[in-house]
C-alpha cells in the first residue's frame, strides 16, 4: 500500500487543468481562422464589385470613343439625366431604391459587342451595378459625367453591412 502513495504521476486536477488549457489555446486558434476567412471573403466580394464598377466604366469609355456615338450618350431620350438634387444621393445605396435613371451595359461575349442597355441596375442576390448620368451644375457643359455606382451586403462578422463603391467617368464633348 505504501508504493502507492509514493508512486508519482498526474493528479485529476492536473488533468483537468491540461485539458481546460488546451481548449482554450485551441478555441482562440479556431477564432483567428474564422475571423481571418471572413476578412478574405469580403476582400474577394470587394474586389469583385469593383471589378464590375471599372467594366461598366471600360465600356461605356469604348462606347463613347465609336464614331457618332458621343450623340447617344448626351441625348437625354437614350440616356436620361439624373438632376444634381434632391433624387441623387451621393451615397449608392441610400440611391438604389430612388425613381432616377439608371442602367446597365451587357456585352455579347463571341462578338465582343454591347448588345444592350437595361434601364435598370442589375441586382444579383444582394449585388447591384449601375450607371447614372448626372448634370453638375458646376461642371462645364462640354463633359459628361457618368457615375459608375455599385452596392452590395457584406455578411461577413454575423451581420449584414452595406457597403458601396462608385467610379465617375468624365466624358469630354
Amino acid at each position: 500500500m505504501s508504493r502507492y502513495l509514493n508512486s508519482k504521476g498526474d493528479t485529476i486536477i492536473e488533468v483537468v487543468l491540461s485539458m481546460a488549457l488546451l481548449t482554450s489555446i485551441l478555441f482562440t486558434a479556431w477564432s483567428i481562422t474564422n475571423r481571418a476567412s471572413q476578412i478574405s471573403l469580403a476582400a474577394t466580394e470587394r474586389t469583385k464589385m469593383v471589378n464590375l464598377v471599372k467594366q461598366q466604366a471600360e465600356i461605356a469609355k469604348a462606347e463613347w470613343a465609336k464614331p457618332g456615338n458621343q450623340s447617344i450618350f448626351t441625348n437625354n431620350t437614350t440616356f436620361p439625366e439624373t438632376p444634381s438634387g434632391a433624387t441623387f444621393n451621393p451615397n449608392p445605396c441610400d440611391d438604389l431604391t430612388s425613381s432616377s435613371p439608371k442602367w446597365y451595359f451587357t456585352v455579347n461575349t463571341s462578338t465582343n459587342t454591347v448588345t444592350s442597355t437595361s434601364f435598370t441596375y442589375v441586382a444579383i442576390n444582394t449585388e447591384n451595378v449601375w450607371i447614372q448620368k448626372v448634370k453638375d451644375p458646376s461642371t462645364p457643359s462640354t463633359y459628361t459625367d457618368l457615375y459608375v455606382r455599385a452596392c452590395w451586403f457584406n455578411g461577413s462578422g454575423g451581420y449584414q453591412k452595406s457597403e458601396n463603391s462608385q467610379v465617375i467617368v468624365r466624358l469630354n464633348s
